[in-house]
């Protein structure tokens, strides 16, 4: 039997390759995959006594209207309705694809949703519905129809009790919803649902409306001081040379390129006089028109109110082309006006549009300087992005300052965005130093806490967005940083926002790159193709141009002859999606590869054989597996972490080998154990050596060892009593002492 991992012929009858040791029938593409979603439930009161007072048609025809809402409202905001259920609606956000504000979707369209029904002449009071949202973790089972998918987990059970809880035209949201959209919504005081089933209440909070989040206590800038100069220093040849710039700041989420365009806008008006500045947000979700965006920056330059009536902004928006002094101002107020939904009349010469939005913008320049930031441009539609390019070619004197800030999607679309352009720059922002990560922790903190500020700065890895959320969390969950299991437990636990920002870039990938990804986390930080191919056949000879695919998108990058995650936490939401079947078949299919390739270098790679073991062993509880599998798999992480221990202990590194010593002891059968108990207590010292060596001599002698093992391990637990007497508590009296001895002599 041929192994398709690595080509090696096996006689037949073997579960397991002799070449690599990957098991023969490995699984494909897992069909299951844990998630964190937003879970929305919607549910009609009244709907029995409904039912009774009409014509079973006509409550057909309100339900399937009601029904038609609920899915454009759901689709609207990237959400998926999961299914109709009689009078409930159940939608899911962040499945099949994660956006990173999930939470905050889920929230729009739940008042969206509620309001469409509230206002439609024929649903109105007829059909009054109540809404609950809950944010958690679930398995998501693919079905084999594609986009069809099962979802369980506490965290739709708790969706589902939130609506049942809510009055009617109420909308109920979890606690961990609420944190995770915080800032763009007003809810109401905390309440506690005793919900069916659970053993504790609910949290909950009333969702009131959306608010415009108006940020307060703005945090230093840290650490971004060269940006800023090469910022400044373009505005100022835009300023002296008259001619338009276009600045790309292309980096991953989370690395400060708002907060640096924030700080650049403040410093503006030392560098230009009476600057017109508009800021246009791409949407990632309910985008009605190809231009949206632009609507913003027609305002800011016009002046219109965004609440004004169509025919008022129609004439606003005239008067001011006109005054510019430009030729044709009523054709170029028209097709203004069409991009951004105010036109009488369809244009379909997109040319002319493009022509007269460059017009009047260098118009517009000629009176004041023109900045125009553009916000999480890689949203935006092709033709927004046609339109940036063509305003950007140089025609004359034209004061016009464009930011663009996008993440490295943008260039997935656009690989040649901005370039061969003399009038382009591009800046990519690279994680912080650590002593800037240090000072925005402190920061946020409040007080000095090296300790802590070090924990988070490795944590973070020079990303501030997941410096800052990791803070945050620590301080919603803990009454007090001064309690070290705590913090210890919050910083193991990802922040909703970091882990739905993270996930959010990796549904942007392609299968075959998603699954390199999650196989490569079962390696940890870094991983090698070969590695990756002994683990999934399917990835056999297309690992390395995955892994390369990979690194132009900047997930990854080239370590050690092979390759490693870009950040930490890329690795971890990676590896979370894994549900535990597939761990544990991973991390054993790891040690069996590691194993085979060990030949000769067993002290080298033994720590690293030992981890994966004892995480298949581990995992292998949750698992249905027969006790033959579980055997197997507790006595090889036995083995290893026993080898391991051994070559921690020769390398002096005592700690390192008693966490190995006492993992092989919980593991451990009962035969065992009593090297194992002696073992650790050869590398502890005080009182958890002398409770290893009583172990080890009472088990020495209940399972009949040799004499001179016994004696060994007497002799040792002397040795602690006497020569190392001032690390013991409590020590034996003479007597006693010379009762060990006899039984020694």
């Amino acid at each position: 039997m041929r192994c398709a991992a690595c080509g090696f012929e096996n006689p037949p009858g073997l579960r397991f390759c002799g070449g690599c040791g990957v098991p023969f029938q490995a699984a494909a593409a897992p069909t299951e995959e844990r998630r964190l979603v937003t879970i929305l439930f919607a549910d009609v009161t009244g709907s029995t006594a409904l039912g009774e007072a009409l014509d079973p048609e006509d409550v057909r025809a309100l339900f399937a209207r009601y029904y038609t809402i609920a899915k454009d409202v759901v689709a609207a905001h990237g959400g998926t309705v999961a299914k109709f259920i009689g009078d409930a609606a159940m939608a899911v956000f962040g499945l099949p694809r994660a956006h990173g504000d999930d939470a905050a979707r889920a929230l729009s369209a739940a008042l969206e949703l509620r309001d469409r029904v509230r206002a439609d002449p024929r649903l109105g009071e007829r059909l009054p519905i109540r809404l609950g949202v809950n944010t958690g973790e679930i398995v998501a089972t693919t079905e084999p129809t594609p986009g069809d998918f099962i979802i369980t987990g506490d965290a739709v059970n708790v969706a589902a009790r939130l609506e049942q809880a809510a009055e009617p035209w109420a909308v109920l949201c979890g606690e961990r919803t609420a944190r995770a959209a915080a800032g763009g919504f007003e809810f109401g005081p905390l309440v506690e649902i005793e919900a069916k089933g659970k053993s504790l209440p609910v949290r909950a909070l009333p969702l009131l409306r959306r608010v415009r989040s108006s940020p307060t206590g703005r945090v230093p800038l840290f650490g971004r001081d060269q940006d800023l100069a090469q910022l400044e220093l373009v505005a100022r040849r835009v300023m002296s040379e008259r001619r338009p710039f276009l600045i790309s700041l292309i980096a991953p989420a989370g690395t400060g390129k708002t907060r640096l365009v924030e700080e650049f806008l403040d410093r503006l008006p030392s560098l230009a006089t009476a600057p017109s500045v508009a800021i246009a947000q791409c949407l990632p979700y309910g985008q009605r028109l190809t231009y949206e965006p632009l609507r913003s920056v027609l305002h800011r330059l016009t002046g219109i109110d965004e609440e004004s009536a169509p025919e008022l902004a129609r004439d606003r928006l005239l008067a001011w082309v006109r005054d510019l002094e430009i030729d044709s101002p009523d054709r170029t107020a028209g097709l203004l006006a069409a991009t951004v939904g105010l036109g009488e009349v369809d244009v379909p010469d997109r040319t002319a549009l493009f022509a007269a939005w460059r017009t009047v913008i260098e118009a517009a320049s000629r009176r004041s300087p023109v900045v125009l930031v553009f916000e999480d441009l890689h949203w935006s539609s092709e033709s927004l992005l046609d339109l940036v390019e063509f305003v950007m070619q140089p025609r004359g004197d034209a004061p016009v300052l464009m930011l663009a800030l996008a993440r490295p999607e943008l260039l997935d679309r656009r690989p040649a965005w901005g370039g061969g352009r003399r009038n382009y720059v591009s800046l990519a922002l690279e994680p912080l130093e650590q002593e800037a990560v240090a000072g925005l922790i402190e920061h946020l903190l409040g007080r000095p806490a090296p300790e802590l500020v070090s924990r988070v700065v490795a944590r973070s890895e020079g990303n501030p967005f997941y410096a800052g959320e990791i803070v945050r969390s620590m301080l919603d969950r803990l009454p007090s940083l001064d309690d070290e299991g705590g913090v210890e437990e919050a910083l193991a636990t990802l922040p909703d926002t970091v882990q739905a920002t993270v996930l959010a870039r990796l549904d942007l990938l392609e299968p075959a790159e998603r699954r390199l990804v999650q196989v490569g986390a079962v390696f940890g930080r870094e991983f090698r193709a070969s590695g990756l191919a002994a683990l999934e056949p399917t990835l056999a000879g297309g690992a390395d141009d995955l892994a390369e695919r990979l690194v132009e998108k900047d997930l990854v990058r080239r370590s050690n002859g092979g390759f490693a995650f870009r950040h930490i936490l890329i690795r971890e939401v990676s590896y979370q999606t894994l549900p535990r079947a597939e761990r544990w078949r991973l991390h054993a299919a790891a040690a069996r590869w590691l194993e085979h390739g060990s030949r000769g270098r067993e002290e080298e790679l033994a720590e690293l054989i030992a981890y994966h073991y004892q995480e298949a062993a581990s995992l292998s509880a949750a698992v249905d597996l027969s006790q033959a599998d579980v055997d197997e798999i507790r006595a090889a992480a036995v083995l290893w972490l026993t080898r391991a221990g051994d070559v921690a202990a020769a390398a002096a590194a005592q700690g390192e080998a008693a966490r190995h010593f006492r993992a092989a002891i919980e593991l451990g059968r009962p035969n065992d154990l009593p090297e194992l108990h002696e073992k650790l207590a050869r590398v502890s010292g005080g009182d958890t050596s002398v409770e290893a060596y009583t172990n080890a001599l009472r088990l020495s002698r209940e399972a009949g060892r040799p004499l001179d093992q016994q004696l060994r391990v007497l002799s040792g637990m002397l040795m602690m009593y006497t020569r190392f007497q001032g690390a013991v508590t409590r020590r034996p009296s003479e007597q006693e002492l010379n009762q060990m001895r006899a039984e020694g002599r």
